[in-house]
């Protein structure tokens, strides 16, 4: 059972590896609505996410340890997630979402939701 276990978390975060570099728009950026987030131990794997809005972003645990994904702000939260877990949430607004884990307030990541132009996502500068 626990070769399983790694089998899939090595295969999830293979996946989540590839479709993060395959992007031509920077770390993390997804042209899909559908994002993934391995959250291993002590970290979120892409810790920089840039979507279109309606993303709908899944954060699944494959660490040995339970996580959460909190935003700062409080406007989302996973609850949490065991080890093989999964939890969602669509990303409507554009702007730019920080959370961490509750459990282990170190792990920490961004989601930009951004405008597609010209087959691009653009974000918005702070000035």
């Amino acid at each position: 059972m626990r070769r399983v276990m790694i089998l899939t978390a090595l295969i999830a975060l293979s996946v989540a590896g590839a479709a993060a570099s395959a992007s031509p728009s920077g770390e993390g950026a997804q042209a899909s609505a559908v994002a993934k987030v391995s959250m291993g131990d002590n970290f979120f794997k892409p810790t920089k996410l840039r979507v279109k809005p309606k993303t709908k972003v899944t954060w699944t645990n494959d660490g040995g340890n339970p996580h959460t994904a909190t935003a700062d702000n409080d406007s989302f939260d996973t609850g949490t997630l065991s080890p093989g877990q999964s939890g969602s949430r669509t990303f409507k607004r554009l702007g730019k979402y920080s959370y961490f884990c509750e459990i282990h307030p170190s792990m920490r990541a961004t989601i930009k939701v951004c405008k597609k132009v010209n087959g691009r996502l653009v974000c918005r500068k702070r000035r």
